[in-house]
């Protein structure tokens, strides 16, 4: 399980954790919660990062949801890194 903190950008956690907690119907998320130990599955990780890609324009691979070590406070990172102009 990864040991990462959500960045810094308040709306990318606040707008992940609502795509999140409404397609795993989960009233709470928490930084250290796994989208599969939250009953996500294929499917459910396939909506998911079309709407990540709807809202932030970041294309992240379903495999990348469906990993183990992958936790929601390492998507906010990921979101936020793919989302930060390049030098």
């Amino acid at each position: 399980m990864s040991s990462a903190q959500p960045g810094n950008t308040p709306m990318v956690t606040s707008e992940l954790r609502a795509i999140w907690s409404e397609l795993l119907v989960a009233e709470s998320i928490e930084n250290h919660d796994n989208f599969v130990a939250l009953g996500g599955d294929s499917i459910a990780a396939t909506l998911c990062t079309m709407r990540i890609d709807m809202v932030f324009s970041v294309e992240i691979d379903v495999s990348f949801l469906l990993r183990d070590d992958t936790d929601f406070a390492l998507l906010v990172n990921e979101i936020e890194a793919r989302m930060a102009p390049t030098a």
